[in-house]
């Protein structure tokens, strides 16, 4: 029986370092393409109501190939055609922008800074300063079109890159849709923590790739295309680049769009615009600031609630970390972090509390008999492993 109990370890044992062995093998190979495997993965989180839907009608009648079809167009008429179209609109305006900008208006507005000011300096700026402030934005400015004519460039470098990850991509959602439930159960079957922990973390990932996008991503967009009719009622130029600025900064928590807009509204009464500040203002605080208050609690689900602070610094770090899919990446990780401290909390932290206080009072007894009998700590400890032997 013991021969046969070793047997079974040794082949389990072997099992496991095969397997972990694999993963390993498999995850150098994949590296090239883990970053479109994770997309492809929150692209059937979020697409997979729309899979539903067509796979419901009467026009697909349960023809999966079809409903993936469908779902897969959807997706590219939701998702590609209006970042295409942002992402045109965005360089055409900051082309414009770029072009427009004249020394002459610079200098009206720092004369206009320099008046509103000048009960407060002690000292005029001298046209020195004004030329190298004046230097500096413009420098800012090139610098900043050289970088994204330096991104379009890497991008039509990497053509061929890019097409053989949509590939990896359309293929990955296409098996992946159907197979969605059946993945599901699988891993949560397969899963060596149980398979109630690992229904938990499931839910929970899913819960926080929704809300990134719905209870985050949607809102923001929500916000700065609400803002944008404010910034087109007070008369200010390039509204759409306003707008995309908006959204950016309506994505990053506790910074929000109030840093913009109260910008634009010193600016506005610095230039003698009053009636274009108090739209501004009014618009924000108004309208657009309740939209975050009204929708995010019905967008982001209990499921996937983290503390502000910890979601603040998860994002943070998730972007230093990975780029632009750590906005992902870091939140995700942060709530599986907390999940298992709480999940230890209830489910082991007193089981190994009292296994540690027992130790602990053992070793305490043992150390007093010890020093009754004026033994070491050490001969004590001797004593009780020979007992125990």
């Amino acid at each position: 029986m013991n021969n046969e109990r070793v047997a079974f370890i040794r082949k389990r044992v072997f099992f496991y370092l095969a397997f972990l062995l694999l993963i390993v093998l498999a995850l150098a190979m994949l590296r090239p393409f883990l970053t479109t495997i994770i997309i492809s993965v929150i692209s059937v989180i979020l697409l997979k109501p729309v899979y539903d839907y067509f796979l419901g009608t009467k026009i697909v009648k349960e023809r999966k190939g079809l409903a993936v079809t469908l779902t897969l167009l959807s997706g590219f008429l939701i998702v590609v055609v209006p970042l295409v179209l942002v992402a045109w609109l965005s360089i055409s305006q900051l082309t414009d922008a770029l072009s427009t900008v004249s020394i002459q208006k610079a200098e009206a507005l720092i004369a206009s800074i320099q008046e509103a000011l000048g009960g407060i300096s002690g000292s005029a700026t001298t046209s020195e300063e004004i030329s190298s402030a004046l230097e500096a934005g413009a420098n800012l400015l090139i610098s900043v079109g050289a970088g994204m004519a330096q991104w379009l460039a890497e991008q039509i470098q990497a053509i061929p890159v890019l097409l053989t990850n949509a590939i990896v991509f359309l293929a990955l959602v296409a098996a992946m849709l159907p197979l969605y439930d059946t993945l599901g159960e699988i891993s949560v079957r397969t899963s060596p923590v149980g398979q109630e922990l690992a229904a938990l973390y499931n839910r929970r990932i899913v819960a926080m790739v929704k809300s990134l996008i719905t209870g985050v991503l949607l809102i923001a967009i929500i916000q700065g295309l609400a803002m944008g009719v404010f910034y087109w009622l007070a008369g200010l130029n390039f509204v759409f680049l306003l707008i995309l600025i908006s959204i950016m900064l309506a994505i990053i928590p506790m910074v929000g769009i109030s840093w913009l807009v109260i910008a634009i509204a010193v600016v506005a009464f610095i230039s003698g615009n009053p009636t274009q500040a108090i739209i501004v203002l009014f618009g924000f605080y108004g309208v657009v600031n309740w939209i975050d208050v009204v929708l995010r609690p019905r967008l982001i689900s209990e499921e996937a609630h983290l503390n502000t602070s910890l979601f603040l610094l998860a994002m943070f770090a998730g972007l230093a970390w990975a780029g632009i899919m750590g906005l992902f990446y870091g939140p995700i990780i942060m709530l599986l972090l907390v999940t298992t401290v709480q999940v230890y909390v209830e489910a082991f932290a007193q089981e190994d509390g009292d296994v540690i206080g027992s130790a602990v009072s053992s070793l305490t007894r043992r150390n007093m008999n010890s020093q009754e009998k004026g033994t070491s700590v050490n001969d004590a400890g001797e004593a009780a492993i020979a007992e125990e032997g």
